[in-house]
């Protein structure tokens, strides 16, 4: 006759899995190689999220919005602008400062002569970016959005409700243009930790499912603090892999920190993440 669960309930067992124990990749998108004895580890029957920890040191300003164009239809004389952004965290009045440095020293590389400035206007919070350019050979230049461009999270909107590439903003030679939106330097907002050993479906939206775990918010954790969920201010949902699916070992877990987007978020190599499960396992055979 077999055992019944009654008589010999699940056993439970916190579990911590930390960027800083990994044995491959990066603090962003790592494994880690638990050690048991007993079998602990190794006939999981569930588990909840009980702690997650990652510091908000992401940048606001990345390769994937970093681009500015420029360009200037004939019979202009200038050269079109490209210049990348250096990814990082920005303020806007750090941001504005050096676009207008990289745009001064490319229009000097290009031997033009005219001036391209970008400046705050506005009372804060409702501060907006306006583009001042003088000394065009012809009347007007455009400002280009594309999927990694900057101009968005400068509040430029082309064409309100336009998918990309959008129609480009015109700015007349000695009209200033003020963008519509004040600029987004939000940055990320959410820290999404996916790990396909721990919950390969976990999340469904509109672009289909993901392995999600949990989410940790950023929205109250400053640049350069330390955001945490924990219970009982986080009640993490419990996964059960019983009786859909046998029990799983938990000695080797992948771990991939993501936006939510899906990009994976770079953690410096000085800063790492942490989260601890609480699992349920079972040692008898039923």
């Amino acid at each position: 006759m077999s055992l019944r669960k009654i008589d010999y309930p699940l056993q439970d067992r916190y579990i911590r899995v930390s960027s800083e124990d990994k044995y491959q990749g990066t603090n962003s998108r790592f494994r880690v190689a638990l050690n048991s004895t007993g079998q602990q580890i190794d006939k999981i029957s569930s588990y909840s999220l009980k702690f997650a920890s990652c510091p908000n040191v992401f940048d606001n300003i990345t390769t994937r919005n970093n681009n500015f164009q420029v360009g200037f239809g004939g019979p202009a004389t200038e050269t079109d602008l490209n210049i990348d952004v250096p990814p990082g965290y920005y303020t806007l009045n750090s941001l504005i400062s050096t676009l207008n440095a990289l745009i001064a020293a490319q229009i000097l590389a290009n031997g033009d002569a005219y001036t391209f400035v970008l400046s705050v206007v506005g009372t804060a919070p409702d501060q907006k970016v306006q583009f001042d350019v003088n000394g065009l050979s012809a009347g007007s230049c455009q400002l280009f959005s594309s999927d990694n461009t900057i101009y968005p999270n400068l509040g430029v909107e082309t064409t309100p409700n336009a998918i990309p590439p959008n129609v480009p903003v015109t700015i007349v030679n000695g009209v200033p243009f003020v963008a519509q939106n004040i600029p987004n330097l939000v940055g990320e907002t959410e820290v999404y930790i996916h790990s396909r050993v721990l919950n390969q479906g976990g999340l469904t939206e509109a672009q289909g499912n993901f392995s999600v775990v949990g989410v940790i918010p950023l929205g109250d954790t400053p640049f350069g603090s330390v955001a945490q969920i924990f219970e009982p201010d986080h009640k993490s949902a419990e996964i059960r892999f019983e009786p859909f699916e046998s029990t799983k070992s938990f000695r080797n877990i992948d771990v991939v920190l993501r936006n939510r987007t899906g990009n994976v978020l770079e953690l410096p190599s000085n800063f790492t993440f942490t989260m601890m499960l609480k699992a349920k396992y079972d040692l008898i055979s039923r």
